[in-house]
């Protein structure tokens, strides 16, 4: 998808803390803050900020939030994920980040709760 990464949604975003480096790991992981429950991950050492007005080659799908990654109350949680490849100068974009990060996963949306624990 051809995805452009708009200034105001990209500052949506902060550095996660990254799981234990390696010496082939080119990537930069980011976890969207309070209402949104997204990751972006930029391959190649992209840097997000950096990113602001570009149009990216990205997948955006859903993955469980992991330790590290997603905000400690949102582990185990389903979160979007976008993962952005590299830059695509003169495309024209698809789809904005703040599209995306309007259509995808939001914190009020938890868990069900199991029948019969009266909090249904």
């Amino acid at each position: 998808m051809h995805l452009k990464i708009d200034r105001a949604s990209a500052q949506q975003f902060v550095a996660c803390v990254e799981l234990p480096a390696r010496p082939d790991n080119d990537q930069h992981t980011y976890c969207a803050e309070e209402p949104y429950r997204a990751i972006i991950i930029c391959h190649a050492n992209l840097v997000l900020d950096d990113l602001a007005g570009a149009v990216v080659d990205a997948a955006i799908g859903e993955v469980q939030g992991e330790a590290g990654v997603a905000r400690e109350a949102n582990v185990g949680l389903s979160h979007t994920q976008i993962v952005i490849y590299g830059r695509l100068p003169g495309f024209l974009p698809e789809k904005l980040l703040a599209q995306v990060l309007v259509d995808g996963k939001r914190d009020h949306e938890r868990r069900p709760r199991p029948k019969g624990s009266g909090q249904e």
